[in-house]
């Protein structure tokens, strides 16, 4: 789906807005996202959200430009993110970087980034107005605020032949150049001169850094999901438990590591799901597991309480949306802490659905199966209370044998 078709299903923009803001944008000679940005139309996250949707990608939000990694920022050269229109953000794993971009789909520019940045690029899709933005917080780079008729007048000279595209690579026509001296002006940005700073900064308040649970925006209200109500599924085996038998016997190392041998020599998947099990069970008060495919996360089974919750097998949320799953699934690394805030679109119906209440102390693990997050796992303490740390820790080595039984399974 092309940009203003997904604006105008989400509720974003009306038919007729749509068709105005393409004839000005077209007259002003900037994308769309630019447009509807710089015009206040819409904010960069919720055309941030809608590229996400039409990329396939995740979103990079303001609040992720908030806690972007300024060592990691180093390791590329001013006039290489604006050529590239790119922004390196955080680690995700020590050899997997998330870097916000216009255009995720550019192969030759995601080349580039990985033997500059020397590791794997993560693409998060952002819009050239909110890029442009982040090069005046974070490279100080100052642009021209001129009206867009006045540079559309300097920038097109009569009798200039355009500069025609090498057939080779036409993906390269998304690669800006850089603005250097001995260059021609980049057509897409009215930005300076590189210079350097030579007068008093302006003073500024502090920035603090925040937490995960902080650092989120409020979630638009046509991104969450028009209908969760889905009809139960028929019975299975795993609903048919009514009651858990309660265990007593406190977690202790070689009980974890016990149960991490049967999860990693399972025989087949049935014996492997029930370890898994029996391994939550013994270890969290609250439990629950997710399969992911694709965008979405789909619930496969749930506990509290000692009780089986076949309610959990109803859920289905979009990991675009706010959550402790979409820090978890994004970063490929165990989250445990406060729930984000704004995440009640996802974690209200899972508490209901668990027969739990809110809770400060939550852990959310992701299963990589070849490369790509298959499962997440999610677990909280007794009524609310603290997850017991030796669970905890071995919450990620229970996932890396998981994962290898079901790469196992799948040859």
């Amino acid at each position: 789906m092309r940009l203003g078709e997904i604006l105008v299903e989400r509720g974003l923009l009306g038919q007729a807005q749509l068709a105005s803001a393409l004839s000005l944008q077209h007259a002003h000679g900037t994308p769309l996202g630019t447009y509807l940005v710089e015009n206040n139309i819409l904010t960069s996250d919720q055309v941030a959200l809608a590229l996400a949707e039409q990329f396939g990608v995740a979103p990079a939000l303001d609040a992720d430009f908030v806690r972007a990694d300024a060592q990691l920022r180093k390791r590329m050269v001013v006039h290489q993110a604006i050529e590239l229109l790119a922004i390196p953000l955080f680690f995700i794993n020590p050899r997997r970087v998330a870097v916000a971009m216009a255009n995720p789909a550019n192969v030759r520019a995601l080349d580039r980034l990985a033997f500059i940045l020397g590791a794997t690029v993560e693409p998060m899709v952002a819009s050239e107005a909110a890029l442009t933005r982040q090069f005046e917080f974070l490279y100080r780079v100052r642009r021209k605020r001129a009206a867009p008729a006045t540079r559309l007048e300097l920038r097109s000279p009569p009798g200039r032949q355009p500069v025609a595209a090498r057939a080779s690579f036409p993906e390269d026509a998304e690669i800006r150049p850089a603005l250097r001296s001995h260059r021609r002006r980049a057509k897409g940005l009215g930005l300076a001169p590189l210079k350097p700073f030579a007068g008093k900064p302006e003073p500024c308040a502090p920035v603090t850094p925040m937490a995960d649970a902080l650092c989120f925006t409020p979630t638009p209200l046509s991104s969450l999901p028009r209908n969760n109500v889905r009809t139960p599924p028929p019975p299975t085996r795993v609903m048919a438990r009514r009651r858990l038998t309660p265990i007593m016997v406190p977690f202790t190392s070689a009980g974890a590591q016990v149960a991490v041998e049967q999860i990693q020599f399972a025989a087949d998947q049935q014996a492997l799901s029930d370890n898994l099990f029996t391994f939550m069970r013994a270890s969290f008060g609250v439990g629950a597991m997710f399969a992911v495919a694709g965008a979405m996360a789909q619930g496969l089974f749930g506990f509290s309480d000692g009780r089986v919750r076949p309610e959990v097998e109803t859920l289905r949320f979009s990991l675009s949306l706010p959550s402790c799953f979409r820090i978890a699934r994004s970063r490929r690394a165990t989250f445990r802490g406060l729930p984000p805030p704004d995440g009640g679109a996802v974690h209200g119906p899972l508490w209901t659905a668990l027969c739990s209440q809110s809770s400060t102390d939550v852990l959310v693990s992701p299963v990589i199966v070849d490369g790509l997050v298959t499962l997440l796992l999610y677990a909280q303490g007794e009524h609310g209370g603290r997850i017991n740390h030796l669970a905890a820790s071995k919450m990620e080595t229970v996932c890396e044998a998981l994962s290898s039984s079901l790469l196992r399974f799948a040859v």
